[in-house]
């Protein structure tokens, strides 16, 4: 479908997500959920239980984006990206599968949204990455210009 504007034969290049903001946004929010619950069930947590709840929702959120950030980087490769998916730990999505790419804002964490033709859900990319430019040019190198993800790269 699209060709690469340069030969990239040996381009694999790994891209770790970062951890430290989306642990903080994650590790509050589940706070103030759980803070929420209490509230609506009658309950109001001490100060000092409060700070031990706050405290586990960030060790939590920090081991997930941890976890997250080792076992599944996002990757560039000649053939497409390989990326988290929720249906197998990491998955490569070929250049010419990709027909759709939206970006997300979910709680101030971005995702590059990607889907094939003929297909009602699609894959998200983690745009958190720690070296966001490095992963476009990457894109940049492997796609021709008429490709989504080009398309969207120049809108971002």
């Amino acid at each position: 479908m699209t060709t690469p504007s340069t030969p990239v034969p040996n381009l694999r290049i790994r891209f770790r997500t970062r951890i430290f903001g989306p642990t903080i946004r994650v590790g509050i929010i589940l706070a103030l959920v759980f803070e929420a619950i209490g509230l609506v069930a009658g309950e109001q947590l001490p100060l000092d239980e409060w700070a031990v709840m706050q405290t586990g929702c960030l060790i939590t959120a920090a081991m997930t984006f941890g976890t997250l950030s080792v076992l599944c980087p996002v990757g560039i490769t000649p053939r497409g990206i390989r990326s988290p998916d929720w249906r197998y730990l990491v998955r490569e999505h070929t250049w010419d599968e990709i027909d759709t790419v939206h970006v997300v804002n979910l709680l101030g964490i971005r995702f590059l949204a990607m889907y094939q033709q003929n297909c009602d859900f699609g894959t998200w990319v983690p745009l958190f990455l720690r070296d966001e430019e490095g992963f476009w040019r990457a894109v940049e190198a492997c796609v021709g210009p008429l490709h989504p993800l080009r398309m969207i790269e120049r809108r971002r």
